[in-house]
């Protein structure tokens, strides 16, 4: 009987099993809105090879079977719209190459099928008469609609699928033809017009870290410290009601008040209340050791231009946006779990990390996780929390608040719990997704230069989606700020980072941002930085590099595709770099006697020092490795002779030892 790659189970399964690789239609639970969906995955017009061949990639793609009834739950708009994209494949695939299987199609089938979907010319059942029109496809879409083709070849090679395209695809191959083949179809006018994409469906790193770092320099400003002193104390023994002449805030009564000596009634309690923000203010402006951090000393100073409630929204909404950049860059939250966190959910644990139950839509049966926040992400849910009117925190609330709701009008102050009300449409997809793009559309103009060309006109909250895994990966890398290194130092080894990487992001994610970090990392062990790369593999691929002759940079883009395709795993470490390529999974110290696969994920220092596929850079790795030695020399003096303590602490401080003298050579 034959088997199916891809789930472990017959394609002629028994009849319990539903959502057989046979079947036309499928019933998906749908994880976004709950219930049982019937979907259509019939691929008519279409060979029997090459349906059961896209029905195989759609249950790899949506995390296969979740039980043994065949059961299959996944967001279901994302689901059709691979439906649709496998659909133009297999139909161009029926039509041109029978059921040749794709492991022997060569590149000019794929430049084929490309100028294919490029220009519109694969048609399916049930199209649209507006697609069917359009006279070509933009760049964006293409690269969605080629993913299969592209994810295709890996799947195959880890046994996953049944079929698979094995050549290597350049970086830029999809521009190379689709260039020369606007300019040979007389349509070189409409190549600028292909290529714009408007927003980015990933953005990239640097970018990501160019809106984190601003958003950091919001969030710890001292105008964002004066804010928060003036809610804090509004909220509490402190606060001047009498402070609000009419109903709307005409007037901010800080602001009022500056500068003059109130008289009556109001003289003791406005001085109690001033000292109280400015007490707040230094506290908040303080570090940890109590050291005052701030350039100025008093609120006032700070929250000078604000002089009503729309200035004061403003402000507020300023570190909001922050808040909510740090939050998509760091937690691998979508935009729809992030507006409804609700405050009263969480529990602070005293090291200041957040636990908290979230309906996370990407989880199996749509069952809650609990999850974590701390640093940076602790440190933004403070600030919601404490810019408010309201306390966010309150159980008499009873949920109804959330974290990235704005409690700041005359109407929740001091309101009862049970009054307060909140309008669902002040955190809407639609609002907060516009207010990513407003933080974008300023630190653009404040920082990047007018004709950048590279950079995109707008982002959206989608395309942080690779964000966390980019930050991730490089936790290590001593070319991304501190902060962001400082922020992912408290989760290492964490159940925190571990869950979202092994099981929450989507595959195709992880395997984008990997392959984007290998490139990159290959590209700095050659270039300016190679002095820098020190190990085993990092002297491997520049002795290939040599040995093959590399001088163009179109060669060294084709042997970096190359080794993309040949990539087994890439593990960062705090000591330095696992990258393990097809081929040399053998020379791995981890692996398994038996099989003779890698388990990177028993790596440890002493382990991976003298493994074939390690490598580290100095500017990265030389201090941790350099504080491993010194805990492992100060054990030496507590553990005896001849002892499994003594023996491991002695071999970790050799290999160290042996690792920074090969940097000081290098």
């Amino acid at each position: 009987m034959k088997q199916s790659s891809v789930i472990g189970v017959s394609i002629e399964s028994p009849a319990s099993i539903k959502n057989k690789l046979t079947d036309e239609v499928w019933h998906v639970v749908d994880v976004d809105f709950g219930g049982v969906k019937e979907i259509d995955i019939s691929f008519s017009n279409v060979s029997k090879k090459w349906a059961v061949w896209a029905r195989e990639f759609l249950l790899e793609k949506h995390g296969g079977y979740v039980d043994e009834s065949g059961a299959i739950n996944t967001k279901i708009s994302t689901f059709k719209n691979d439906i649709r994209r496998l659909n133009l494949i297999i139909v161009w695939a029926t039509q041109k190459k029978g059921d040749e299987p794709m492991s022997t199609w060569s590149q000019e089938d794929l430049k084929d099928l490309a100028i294919s979907l490029i220009f519109n010319e694969v048609e399916t059942e049930n199209r649209s008469p507006v697609a069917s029109r359009l006279p070509y496809i933009k760049r964006a879409t293409m690269i969605k609609n080629l993913r299969p083709i592209t994810d295709s070849g890996r799947l195959y090679r880890q046994g996953k699928l049944s079929d698979g395209f094995l050549e290597s695809i350049s970086s830029d191959f999809l521009d190379e033809v689709a260039e020369a083949e606007f300019e040979k179809r007389g349509m070189a006018d409409f190549w600028s017009d292909f290529i714009k994409d408007g927003t980015f469906a990933h953005i990239p790193v640097e970018l990501s870290i160019l809106l984190l770092a601003k958003a950091i320099d919001v969030i710890r400003s001292p105008r964002t410290c004066a804010l928060r002193a003036y809610f804090v104390a509004q909220r509490g023994a402190y606060s001047q009601t009498l402070f609000f002449p009419t109903k709307y805030l005409n007037e901010f009564p800080l602001l009022e008040l500056l500068g003059k000596k109130p008289s009556g009634a109001f003289r003791s309690s406005y001085a109690a209340w001033l000292d109280e923000i400015n007490n707040l203010f230094l506290q908040f402006t303080s570090d940890k050791k109590g050291n005052q951090v701030a350039t100025t000393n008093s609120a006032e100073s700070e929250l000078s231009d604000i002089y009503n409630l729309i200035d004061l929204t403003l402000a507020v909404r300023e570190v909001y946006d922050a808040c909510l950049i740090i939050f998509l860059c760091l937690t691998g939250a979508r935009i729809h779990e992030i507006r409804g966190m609700s405050s009263s959910d969480y529990t602070i644990e005293p090291d200041g990390t957040w636990f908290f139950t979230a309906p996370i839509t990407k989880t199996q049966n749509g069952l809650k996780k609990l999850r974590a926040m701390s640093g940076l992400v602790a440190e933004s849910a403070n600030l919601l929390v404490d810019l408010s009117y309201i306390d966010k925190l309150s159980t008499d609330l009873h949920g109804r608040t959330v974290l990235f709701g704005s409690y700041i009008s005359r109407e929740v102050y001091k309101a009862r719990d049970e009054n307060v009300v909140f309008t669902p449409s002040a955190c809407s997809r639609e609002y907060l997704a516009d207010r990513v793009n407003l933080f974008y559309q300023k630190v653009k103009s404040e920082v990047l230069t007018h004709d950048d060309k590279d950079m995109p006109e707008s982002v959206s909250p989608h395309g942080f989606r690779h964000a966390f895994v980019d930050f991730t990966l490089r936790r290590f890398d001593g070319n991304v700020l501190e902060a962001i290194r400082q922020h992912f130092a408290h989760h290492y080894g964490s159940s925190f980072t571990h869950n979202y990487t092994d099981k929450k992001a989507e595959q195709d994610i992880i395997n984008a941002a990997t392959n984007d970090y290998l490139k990159e990392l290959i590209r700095r062990m050659i270039g300016e930085e190679c002095h820098d790369f020190t190990g085993p593999m990092a002297l491997y691929i520049r002795n290939e590099v040599k040995r093959l002759n590399i001088v163009t940079e179109s060669q060294l883009s084709n042997y970096i595709d190359k080794q993309v395709d040949n990539l087994v795993h890439l593990v960062p470490h705090e000591y330095g770099f696992c990258l393990v390529l097809e081929g040399r999974e053998h020379l791995a110290e981890c692996k398994d006697k038996k099989t003779g696969i890698p388990i990177v994920e028993n790596g440890k220092f002493d382990l991976c020092s003298r493994c074939a596929n390690s490598c580290r850079s100095t500017q990265s790795h030389k201090s941790n490795i350099e504080r491993i030695v010194i805990s492992h020399e100060s054990f030496l003096a507590n553990f005896p002779l001849k002892t499994k303590q003594h023996e491991v602490s002695s071999s970790v401080v050799n290999q160290g030892y042996k690792v920074l003298e090969q940097m000081e050579e290098s």
